[in-house]
């Protein structure tokens, strides 16, 4: 099969599988993923992520079931033969002898997170990825992103990317927060310059509170900063170290990340021959080189 062009991107992902509706068959996961069930877009994501691994034999996908995509391996046979009859599910296993071969849809292979699995889908090109580190700032979780994606820059490329702000405060696991390079100059107002305070998506658990939910930037609806959150002691629970540092005024420049409670939120790199994503590797560059915490 030829690769698609990427006006009918949609249309040759899912042309690579056969669907059972009303379907599903319990266990043989490979690996899952949060999604919304009402979206396509989630659900081609979903179908993209299974043809990129060669384990992978087909997926389940929610209506609404429990909120997340599963991946499948090692069945024991497909529809009637294995499974059961469900309205929660439907169930898709690839077209036996097809090739899958989208070329636009390329960079999602690990659906934007290095460790080839998302913890939140926000959007299609809009992803959570689980990080930790020790250095100081931010940008020290770029490592989390795939090659192709980045963290997001601010709210107006997480938006253009398709990210809303219903799936920013419901598309993550309670108790995680997915940072981006959008901040301030305090007050809790990106509207204005600086590196005080982190924007980003996700919600509040036991054990963590995340910092201020009632001061959105645009479609970023969670905010941190001025005091840690977390328990750096608790990896079920994690931590953001270090908010309080220069008195809580450079938050972006000095995070520390511990394992546990999320990580950055990465977008997809814009490519001309991709057609998908909104800033460039060189736009992304140029912004980083004109900021204190590039």
């Amino acid at each position: 099969m030829e690769a698609c062009s990427s006006e009918s991107i949609d249309d040759c992902v899912m042309q690579g599988y056969i669907k059972t509706e009303n379907w599903d068959i319990g266990g043989f996961d490979l690996e899952s993923h949060a999604v919304d069930w009402t979206s396509e877009d989630d659900m081609v994501t979903c179908a993209a992520r299974c043809a990129s691994l060669p384990d992978c034999e087909a997926f389940n996908f929610p209506h609404p079931g429990n909120g997340r995509c599963w991946i499948k391996t090692g069945l024991p046979g497909n529809p009637p033969d294995a499974g059961a009859v469900t309205s929660d599910w439907a169930f898709y296993v690839k077209r036996p002898g097809h090739t899958i071969n989208c070329a636009a849809r390329s960079n999602y292979n690990d659906i934007g997170c290095s460790d080839g699995s998302a913890e939140a889908v926000f959007s299609p090109t809009v992803v959570g990825c689980d990080a930790s580190w020790i250095e100081k700032g931010i940008e020290h979780g770029e490592a989390a992103c795939s090659p192709g994606w980045h963290i997001c820059l601010d709210a107006d490329e997480a938006e253009a990317n398709g990210l809303t702000a219903e799936s920013c405060s419901n598309a993550a696991a309670a108790g995680t927060f997915y940072g981006t390079y959008e901040s301030s100059g305090g007050y809790w107002n990106c509207e204005t310059d600086g590196q005080n305070d982190i924007w980003g998506c996700g919600k509040s658990g036991p054990g963590f509170a995340i910092s201020n939910e009632d001061a959105p930037c645009s479609v970023l609806t969670k905010v941190i900063g001025n005091n840690d959150i977390g328990d750096c002691n608790d990896p079920e629970v994690g931590c953001w170290e270090n908010l309080g540092a220069d008195g809580g005024l450079t938050e972006l420049a000095s995070t520390r990340k511990f394992p546990g409670g999320g990580g950055v939120m990465c977008c997809l790199m814009y490519e001309e021959d991709i057609g998908q994503g909104v800033v460039s590797q060189l736009l992304f560059e140029e912004v980083q080189d004109n900021t204190a915490y590039g």
